[in-house]
């Protein structure tokens, strides 16, 4: 494909060579990894295809807000696939150099230890604990405050195991009394904190809920780990 097809023509093309993964009606992708494959394979066999290019960086445009980093990690293996040309371009070195920033803060990576007030700092408050999860939401996201009730449950129950939830909101001073509401009328027991100057630009965190779950040497053990797989992640480790 050609740098200058059109988008009918990409679109054509991706429906045919997603036809067993994606429901080409609505572009909603129903296996993720198998996507990946499909894609993979059709860069093997054309690495100097732009359709593939621009179809990986839609992929990272979706994913990287609401998966975890093995799907960036995924997409990451497919670019590298490509042609020297399609590498000299400008739209496939912003999609690298957008990946290597997420990945700064990918499983196995040690969480920096970022400033939550004038007088705590996260790291200090990891090493109290055997895991931790820390979670950045705002009082106006519908799925952050969705899981909730499920971290309630997790954290009462395993609190006194070694557990502990950081609570970082976005939100700003007009929101200031909805985040109150919000931990008041749920109760939200675990520690809460308004994130300070550019703290989420820093850490290229820009969709929400995005969460890590951490070990006691503030290593990321996972990424946007599921309220139940997190569940299960406690019972397994903290007895």
């Amino acid at each position: 494909a050609g740098q200058d097809c059109s988008l009918e023509e990409v679109g054509q093309h991706l429906k045919k060579l997603y036809s067993n993964t994606v429901d080409t009606l609505n572009g909603k992708v129903h296996d993720f990894k198998a996507k990946q494959k499909t894609i993979q394979k059709y860069i093997t066999q054309h690495p100097n295809s732009y359709v593939a290019l621009w179809d990986l960086v839609i992929d990272y445009a979706i994913y990287k807000n609401w998966k975890n980093d093995d799907d960036i990690k995924m997409i990451l293996k497919n670019a590298l696939l490509l042609s020297s040309t399609i590498k000299k371009t400008t739209t496939y070195k912003t999609l690298l150099e957008n990946i290597k920033k997420d990945l700064e803060l990918s499983s196995g990576k040690t969480f920096p230890n970022i400033r939550l007030n004038s007088t705590d700092s996260l790291i200090p408050i990891v090493k109290k604990n055997k895991f931790t999860l820390v979670d950045f939401w705002f009082s106006g996201c519908v799925p952050c405050v969705r899981q909730f009730p499920s971290y309630k449950v997790s954290y009462d129950l395993n609190k006194s195991k070694g557990f502990e939830i950081i609570g970082i909101s976005i939100d700003g001073k007009k929101e200031e009394a909805d985040w109150h509401k919000i931990i008041q009328t749920m109760n939200l027991n675990w520690l809460q904190y308004l994130a300070t100057n550019n703290l989420t630009r820093k850490l290229h965190i820009s969709g929400f809920p995005t969460n890590y779950l951490l070990d006691n040497e503030g290593k990321i053990i996972k990424v946007n780990i599921e309220p139940e797989e997190l569940e299960r992640f406690l019972q397994q480790n903290l007895h």
